[in-house]
């Protein structure tokens, strides 16, 4: 399509030309095709002007900034909104025109976060419109944009009272596309207040109203608020089935949010239907089209993006604390409970005392070993295998030769097979296997299980499971000091260094750490 006109047009040609090119252009807009809008509004502003329609010429450039806008580059669309505005002092104070540039203007005051001065001329344009008959256009976004502004503001009922005026004009004008709009703010408002099952409703209907010739994103956005409400419900299984639709339409569609919003609350909806490893993927992907995302907003929309997703964090958090509280609850309980067994096996502990004396050498042991990370955990455990046996009777080092003295494998032998440990431990990582076997091990090793056994209680006086913890509370205070997992729950981060469940990860790091992961992570930070 030329951006220019090659060829004479009577007036009355030229304005029948400019309105098709509007109704086409706003056609093409609706179903989300942008770069073909641009050149239709292009068109639309070089025949304006060649005839000295001043009116649609400023329509045009309005166009023109509304591209720039959806693209998020708000300083072209911000020179383009003020020119048309400049444009419209030639035109009386209350011209419709004017209206419309005021109410775009407004949209991209919400955009930068300037909310007062979008609330300032939004209600400026309310003023305007009901100078003139059947102001229901203008006053829909108007009060489209206001509910954004209350919600940006947390002003969750205002925003929702905002969305059903909304929604009221469109019904009255047999207006779906409107109506869609509406009742996805609605849904989300109702979110905001926890009324998932009002959302459920709105977010239905809406999706009811989309046909084909509505945007897909329209259709993406019910999908999400639908996920979001199951998850609020405590119904995962629905919100996975709701926000897989809008992976794949935002993946189909390159809506950046939308995929980033769908990772964020699979990961959710996958935790909460006990899936981990699924949840985990998710965070990861979520974390690398958030940082996809934001980078590609202008400065001012990442600004604004980075704030929304701080909010989001703030309200998961709290809904974290609330769960945890519960939990404290149920432990408290189950402490009682376990007091009044201990009690009845006092004996029994009694007799163990001497294990446990060997138990907290070993953990001592364990806590040196994951001390100076300037040095590696092959390097340390070669340093404790080189040293002489401890002779104290309590922690029975001897019972450990005892144990093999039938063993065929020499002094020689296991440390041969030590070393060997130790360099596989360090270049495969197989401790990141949350389902590695003792088998599996050996055999990799080409050792046998007893073998494997023996070497690692005669040399680093640990059984399996220990060893391979030791490896994972090393490799998860490596992580945590990693900026690219600043963003990972420390849940997340358990399983990446290869734990398979949050309770032995979190005993495990308690035992050899001293301190909870939390509390680590936030004397590390």
């Amino acid at each position: 399509m030329q951006s220019q006109t090659s060829f004479s047009l009577s007036d009355s040609d030229a304005m029948i030309k400019i309105k098709e090119l509007q109704n086409i252009a706003e056609v093409t807009y609706r179903k989300g095709d942008f770069e073909l809008y641009k050149k239709y509004v292009d068109s639309l502003q070089v025949i304006a002007k060649d005839y000295g329609f001043l009116e649609d010429e400023i329509l045009a450039v309005v166009g023109q900034g509304i591209y720039y806008s959806n693209l998020n580059i708000y300083n072209e669309s911000l020179e383009k909104y003020l020119k048309a505005l400049d444009r419209t002092e030639e035109l009386p104070e209350n011209s419709k025109t004017k209206i419309i540039v005021l109410v775009n203007l407004g949209n991209l005051y919400n955009n930068l976060s300037q909310y007062d001065r979008a609330s300032e001329t939004f209600k400026k344009v309310i003023r305007l419109a009901k100078q003139h008959e059947n102001p229901e256009r203008v006053l829909i976004a108007s009060y489209n944009a206001l509910g954004i502004t209350a919600g940006h503001q947390n002003k969750h009922e205002e925003s929702l009272l905002y969305a059903e005026k909304v929604d009221s004009f469109a019904t009255a004008l047999a207006r779906n596309d409107i109506k869609i709009v509406a009742l996805n703010n609605i849904a989300d408002s109702y979110i905001k207040l926890e009324k998932y099952q009002k959302a459920l409703q709105r977010a239905e209907q809406a999706l009811d109203l989309i046909t084909k010739e509505e945007s897909v994103e329209s259709k993406a956005n019910s999908h999400l608020h639908l996920g979001v409400a199951y998850l609020g419900l405590n119904e995962p299984i629905n919100a996975i089935d709701n926000l897989l639709i809008v992976k794949d339409i935002s993946a189909s569609n390159s809506f950046l949010k939308l995929k980033m919003q769908s990772h964020k609350y699979l990961a959710k909806a996958y935790e909460l239907n006990g899936n981990l490893k699924k949840s985990l993927n998710e965070h990861k992907q979520y974390v690398e089209v958030k940082d996809a995302y934001l980078n590609s907003l202008s400065e001012g929309k990442r600004i604004i993006a980075e704030r929304e997703l701080k909010e989001q964090e703030i309200f998961f958090t709290e809904e974290k604390d609330l769960l945890e509280s519960r939990n404290k609850k149920i432990i408290l309980f189950g402490s009682l409970l376990i007091t009044f067994v201990v009690l009845g096996l006092l004996v029994y502990f009694f007799n163990r005392r001497k294990a446990l004396r060997k138990q907290s050498e070993s953990l001592a042991l364990d806590k040196e070993l994951l001390e100076n990370e300037n040095r590696s955990l092959k390097d340390k455990l070669n340093e404790i295998m080189r040293r002489e046996p401890v002779q104290e009777p309590t922690i029975s080092l001897s019972n450990s030769s005892n144990k093999y003295q039938n063993s065929s494998l020499s002094y020689q032998d296991r440390d041969e097979y030590a070393e060997r440990i130790l360099k596989y431990m360090e270049d495969e990582k197989p401790y990141l296997n949350e389902d590695l076997k003792q088998s599996d091990f050996a055999e990799a090793l080409d050792m046998s299980v007893p073998q494997v056994s023996e070497v690692l209680n005669a040399c680093f006086r640990k059984n399996f499971n220990n060893f391979l913890n030791l490896y994972r509370i090393n490799e998860v205070k490596k992580l945590m000091k990693n900026p690219s997992y600043e963003e990972y729950k420390i849940v997340a981060i358990g399983y990446e260094a290869g734990f398979k469940s949050k309770t032995s990860f979190n005993r495990a790091f308690k035992n050899l750490v001293g301190v909870t992961p939390s509390e680590y992570r936030k004397k590390s930070a």
